[in-house]
């Protein structure tokens, strides 16, 4: 989650597609993802809660609040990310965001 993270705010899109499940590769996702970096500008990120996800585990959870400027305007994403692995590393499967 961290590595993502950081990976938005660097601008690593390959890293962001590479890190995004086969199966949850959407046509357009690495433009969206390009498209998040260009308008955004992130704060900070603070995981909230994991479960799963350890070394003997397939999949993970990971909840998380990321703080972000757009146009201006401070916002914050809160999210609660599924993981899965695939070749035995950790790739993002889905997730779903909340109002908070």
């Amino acid at each position: 989650m961290r590595s993502r993270y950081a990976a938005y705010v660097l601008g690593a899109i390959d890293y962001l597609v590479e890190t995004t499940h086969p199966k949850a590769r959407r046509p357009g996702l690495r433009e969206g993802y390009l498209s998040t970096h260009q308008q955004i500008q992130w704060l900070g990120l603070e995981v909230l809660a994991t479960s799963h996800g350890n070394a003997q585990d397939k999949t993970g959870k990971v909840e998380f609040r990321a703080s972000y400027l757009q146009a201006g305007e401070q916002a914050v994403h809160y999210e609660k990310s599924r993981f899965k692995r695939h070749s035995g590393r950790w790739h993002y499967l889905d997730g779903v965001v909340h109002d908070r």
